[in-house]
């Protein structure tokens, strides 16, 4: 909600995340974000699940990025030229 003591995700690993990824991996941090390697166990897949801190300012941005990442697949469905691929996004806690 943004009005929370801390206001950074802590990665567990072999935890589940949204009851669908099992986080397997650190992968780093930026800015406003930080990034782990997950299995996503309702496709099977391994995944990229970037987390955004909990603020406001970066919460917009991420909802901008939401936007120009469902431009982009939406102009190459096939991935013909493999560009980064969304595949979700969700809201936890």
């Amino acid at each position: 909600t943004g009005f929370e003591e801390d206001k950074n995700f802590h990665v567990v690993l072999n935890s589940v995340i949204a009851g669908r990824y099992h986080v397997t991996e650190y992968l780093g941090s930026a800015a406003f974000s930080k990034a782990i390697q997950a299995h996503d166990l309702h496709t099977g897949m391994d995944v990229c699940v970037k987390i955004i801190k909990n603020n406001k300012d970066f919460f917009d941005q991420s909802l901008d990025e939401i936007k120009l990442l469902k431009f982009v697949n939406k102009h190459d469905p096939a991935d013909k030229y493999h560009i980064l691929r969304l595949y979700d996004y969700f809201y936890y806690r």
